[in-house]
């Protein structure tokens, strides 16, 4: 029944609707109702809410197991939902009863709640902004999905700790057959990086485990004869490092069937006709090789790399061997995704925790981001995931909650650098914490200093306008760099090859 499924919970709402101001009705309050809240979840966190007038208090006693009460006096939407962004801290309450609410509360009682410490939410004038521009950017929106450039996306806009603006536009495919919804899930992609792998290196800093000024050696994720020993983290995390920008790991696990034909060609030919990158064209005829993918699940290929594909035990190994053997080039920008494979193998190793059950105890959970995190197919339907892309030749199959990302996928979906998934509303939640510098929710997440450090430019006399694995804006070049012009030069944030960004900026 309803009592036992609430004794797992350690907070319990209960909103109050419907109720009466006639004694002859009872209030509206039904002696179900009573009797749930003598009873329910002895030692946990209750609060009520009466979306009513406070005569129903009648029907109760002293409410003695309630630790919180909420009169928001009128049962209608809108006051249900500012009851609800109180409770939260999305919005102060203050307010005080005009009269007394049966014998729990006298005529006069309430108090004050600190500052909002949660986003809330409200109208565009409420924080000062013109929705005229707010439809502009709709307008972009849908010549977009018109063009064919996007099937559909979400966009969230908030300011002053209010999301202003939450709206899904357009489909999950081009065959337009599911809207996307608001609380739909998409593979973040390289948002990935500053949204689990940096927040993990911060916090790891503030408790003295980590610092950037350290080599990469000293956290025992290469050999000793590795040529990236020696590396900077900060010129990882600022991608100056010289890592090369990407490495294919996947061709090296596919073969033609004509061997005597190459896999990959610099031009368009009859035998490569599919173009995956500029100057890259594959054979038409390849297949997997059988040394290192089964089509169905067993012990000795137990890593999932998508729907009906899985890859050798150990194959881990030859990814990171295969980045030890890389070259290291001139320390010069160099975007490149490498540092933060690495960069998940250092967090790891000083925590003996893998990434992601590290990253949902630190910041997702406690955030109250419940869809961040990695293999959403574990924990959503496979309806609520926007798929990436119909991947024509490594996966040969639309890809819906499998990480679009080949590296990614070939390490089961969990890496540094990419494999996250999440919507619009849960990422603000982690943005926000950085806007606050640090903090959400009443709790600290990461010192304000820490922040400054990593989102301010790290050495913007080299010409390299990033922050530690934060991306910032271009300044002195027009229509340059991954923000708009207006972007003030105190920003910051990241993009992600599937179309994502989120994007913080203090001047605002």
């Amino acid at each position: 029944d309803l009592l036992s499924r609430l004794e797992r919970y350690n907070t319990i709402i209960i909103h109050l609707l419907g109720t009466s101001r006639r004694a002859s009705r009872e209030y509206g309050v039904g002696e179900g109702t009573v009797r749930l809240l003598e009873r329910v979840a002895p030692g946990a966190t209750v609060i009520l809410h009466m979306a009513g007038y406070p005569d129903a208090f009648a029907r109760f006693g002293d409410l003695d197991q309630t630790d919180a009460l909420v009169i928001s006096y009128l049962d209608h939407p809108l006051y249900r939902d500012l009851a609800v962004q109180g409770i939260f801290g999305g919005i102060s309450f203050s307010g005080r009863l005009p009269a007394r609410a049966g014998s729990v509360a006298p005529a006069g009682g309430g108090f004050t709640t600190g500052p909002p410490s949660r986003l809330g939410y409200g109208e565009p004038f409420d924080v000062g902004l013109d929705p005229d521009t707010l439809l502009r950017m709709e307008e972009i929106i849908r010549e977009a999905i018109r063009k064919k450039a996007i099937p559909g996306c979400q966009v969230l806009v908030a300011r002053k700790g209010k999301v202003v603006w939450h709206r899904a536009y357009g489909h999950h495919t081009y065959q337009n057959r599911r809207p996307v919804g608001t609380d739909d899930i998409y593979d973040l992609a390289s948002v990935t990086k500053i949204t689990a792998t940096l927040p993990s290196l911060m916090y790891l800093r503030d408790q003295g485990r980590f610092h950037e000024d350290s080599l990469l050696g000293a956290y025992g994720v290469v050999s000793d004869s590795c040529n990236k020993r020696d590396l900077l983290i900060s010129d990882m995390l600022t991608h100056q490092a010289g890592l090369v920008s990407w490495i294919p790991f996947y061709y090296a696990t596919l073969e033609t069937l004509d061997t005597s034909q190459s896999l990959i060609s610099n031009r368009w030919t009859h035998i490569h006709p599919l173009m995956i990158g500029p100057g890259t064209y594959v054979n038409r005829n390849v297949k997997y090789m059988d040394s290192i993918y089964s089509r169905t699940y067993a012990p000795d290929y137990p890593v999932q790399v998508a729907e009906d594909l899985y890859i050798r035990e150990g194959f881990r190994d030859s990814i990171y061997r295969t980045i030890e053997d890389s070259n290291v080039g001139r320390r010069t920008y160099l975007y490149s995704d490498l540092g933060f494979y690495l960069m998940q193998r250092v967090v790891e190793n000083v925590t003996d925790t893998l990434l992601y059950p590290y990253a949902w105890h630190h910041f997702y959970g406690p955030l109250g981001a419940g869809t961040l995190g990695y293999l959403p197919l574990n924990r959503f339907p496979k309806e609520r995931i926007v798929p990436t892309e119909n991947d024509m030749f490594y996966r040969r199959q639309l890809l819906q909650g499998h990480v679009h990302d080949m590296g990614a996928a070939m390490l089961g979906g969990i890496s540094g650098h990419a494999g996250l998934f999440g919507n619009s509303g849960d990422l603000a939640k982690m943005m926000q914490m950085y806007l606050n510098g640090g903090v959400y929710g009443d709790r600290r997440f990461i010192d304000s200093a820490t922040l400054v450090l990593y989102t301010s430019c790290f050495n913007c006399g080299g010409g390299n306008r990033r922050g530690l694995g934060f991306d910032r804006p271009v300044t002195d070049e027009p229509d340059a760099g991954p923000a708009c012009d207006e972007a003030s030069p105190v920003s910051y944030g990241h993009t992600g090859f599937t179309g994502t960004m989120a994007w913080v900026d203090p001047a605002y």
